[in-house]
């Protein structure tokens, strides 16, 4: 098979459901006028077989892996046989959540904050697209949220 001829793949995948992940590939996709890209989504990423069969696979395709691991341990896990296999990866979420453990000292940590972030994913601004989540310090237990 020649060059031309080939489907190339994107392996998907999250400890979620993996919408956000995919979300962003099919946006990345639409930038380029090529439909032999085919995505695969593996959700409930839970543990190292996990990441270990995700990587494994999208060597064997040649692909890449878009993931959003919300879960350190898989996240490091993921950087590391993704390195030892050879096989590129994108870090959605990462950088973001980075961003906001650096700013609020680890928000995720004040109670509430997976209620907030819920909530405020659901209400969204019509005129600009835009969703925003507000912090409320009298939800937090530590002083620096």
């Amino acid at each position: 098979m020649n060059e031309q001829d080939r489907d190339y793949w994107i392996i998907v995948c999250s400890d979620s459901v993996g919408e956000t992940a995919e979300a962003v590939v099919r946006a990345t996709i639409r930038q380029f006028q090529d439909n032999r890209v085919k995505i695969k989504r593996f959700a409930h990423l839970a543990n190292e077989d996990d990441i270990r069969m995700v990587v494994r696979e999208a060597q064997e395709k040649h692909a890449f892996v878009a993931f959003t691991l919300v879960q350190p341990e898989l996240r490091e896990m993921m950087k590391k046989e993704s390195i030892r296999m050879g096989v590129r990866t994108v870090d959605i979420m990462g950088p973001m959540m980075q961003a906001f453990i650096d700013r609020w000292k680890n928000p995720a940590s004040c109670i509430g904050w997976t209620k907030i972030i819920s909530a405020a994913s659901k209400r969204s601004n019509s005129r600009s697209n835009t969703t925003t989540a507000e912090i409320p310090a009298a939800s937090c237990r530590r002083k620096s949220c």
